[in-house]
């Protein structure tokens, strides 16, 4: 079994798939470009340098910094999430499982929804349940 096949573990939720982590390394380099272009306009343009203008280009230039930082933290916290599951691969064992809805909760506006799911399976000839997280590490659908 390979990590491509993970799509979300019990404990630790969601896992990036390698479609969306190579569009977001796409963004990343669309955003550091954005960044590098913004300095190198605000070189070229400006005659007057005072403490007004400076602030201004402070803040003109933070956001772009602002959605590099949110795309690296988010491709670290994968990298990390895909180190911890790595070693659980070795002796998994691919089985059929039915999940169902167990509990729901709607954080805010810009939030996601969050779920905590139930997953039920036989192994060993015995029938098992499993709960997602333990409610603080429920599964984000975005």
């Amino acid at each position: 079994m390979e990590i491509s096949n993970i799509a979300a573990s019990l404990r630790y939720g969601n896992v990036i798939t390698k479609k969306w982590l190579n569009a977001m390394y796409v963004v990343l380099v669309f955003f550091c470009l954005v960044f590098l272009f913004c300095i190198f306009v605000d070189i070229i343009t400006v005659q007057f340098w005072s403490a007004d203008v400076i602030f201004v280009l402070i803040i003109i230039n933070f956001f772009p910094l602002l959605l590099i930082a949110l795309f690296v933290y988010i491709i670290i916290k994968d990298k990390k999430l895909k180190a911890r599951l790595l070693p659980l691969l070795e002796d998994a064992v691919k089985l059929k499982a039915y999940s169902k809805l167990v509990d729901k909760r709607y954080i805010g506006r810009f939030q996601p929804e969050y779920y905590r799911i139930e997953v039920s399976f036989v192994f060993a000839s015995t029938k098992q349940k499993r709960i997602s997280g333990d409610g603080d590490h429920m599964m984000a659908i975005i």
